[in-house]
């Protein structure tokens, strides 16, 4: 019965997620992309527990459509600097086998640890974040035994989504076929 809650939580939790960031995303092509990879893990039964995480903008938004009683993290500040979040940045935290995804809104990177319960991994279900600690070090690509993050790049030839795929395939032990997130 937990694990039956979990998934339906972390389907409502990947749809208010979605469903806000593409309220305010500049970039409504490239997201069609990454709501049709996320949802296609999700019907797989990949996704196990879910969490977002909003900047300001995102989580007024949330308050507006779901309530105020609408559960979500906040994010505060760049870890290190004084460079506020921008307001409509959104983090979605996924937990994929043992593994932990946090996949950055609008031109973020997805991040992929291979451990969740490893030293420095995000949590989930936590009140606040600062955005640097949830997120891998590094720009452009990152690509380690036990961690790895992508940027978003080339969605309509699912470049990113194959590279990610070959990495939950890592996690899972399941091949994630391009049909299951092909834009139809």
């Amino acid at each position: 019965l937990t694990n039956m809650v979990k998934g339906w939580l972390a389907g409502q939790s990947l749809r208010q997620f979605l469903d806000v960031v593409g309220d305010t995303t500049d970039k409504p092509t490239q997201w069609r992309y990454r709501r049709a990879f996320w949802e296609g893990l999700y019907e797989m039964g990949l996704i196990s527990e879910a969490w977002v995480a909003f900047g300001p903008r995102g989580a007024q938004r949330v308050r507006e459509r779901f309530g105020k009683e609408a559960s979500f993290g906040t994010i505060w500040k760049i870890t290190g600097g004084d460079k506020s979040v921008d307001p409509g940045h959104a983090v979605l935290f996924l937990r994929i086998a043992g593994g932990l995804v946090t996949d950055w809104s609008h031109s973020g990177r997805c991040n992929i640890w291979n451990d969740a319960a490893a030293p420095g991994v995000p949590e989930l279900y936590k009140t606040r974040y600062a955005s640097g600690a949830v997120m891998i070090p590094g720009n452009g690509h990152t690509i380690e035994a036990d961690r790895m993050a992508v940027t978003h790049s080339s969605p309509e030839t699912y470049s990113w989504q194959r590279t990610v795929a070959d990495r939950l395939y890592l996690l899972t032990g399941r091949r994630v076929l391009e049909s299951v997130y092909r834009i139809r």
